[in-house]
């Protein structure tokens, strides 16, 4: 069990519906949370890099929309539709993020 997981979850739940603010978007907001979400998505770049079969990466763990190019290999990241409304979509071989 995450304790961090189990413990933000709810709260950022319940601070979400009473004052509309999402503690998890804040978290990723501050300086340690970009250097967390900077490092898991370098991480997979690098192991993408190292397998060597691959153009890039399609990823949704950390709920970040997200589409960046390191060194001819891409990330992607997935969004969702629950914290910030986001999704990666694609349309004839072209990616992009779209927010509602």
């Amino acid at each position: 069990m995450n304790w961090g997981y189990e413990t933000i979850t709810p709260l950022n739940i319940f601070l979400n519906k009473t004052f509309g603010f999402s503690l998890i978007n804040f978290l990723k907001s501050i300086p340690r949370g970009k250097k967390f979400i900077d490092k898991y998505e370098m991480d997979l770049i690098h192991h993408v890099r190292r397998i060597g079969e691959y153009d890039g990466v399609i990823a949704g763990h950390i709920h970040h929309a997200n589409i960046r190019e390191y060194q001819g290999t891409t990330y992607m990241c997935a969004g969702d539709w629950t914290d910030t409304c986001s999704a990666l979509v694609e349309k004839d071989g072209v990616f992009e993020i779209i927010k509602y």
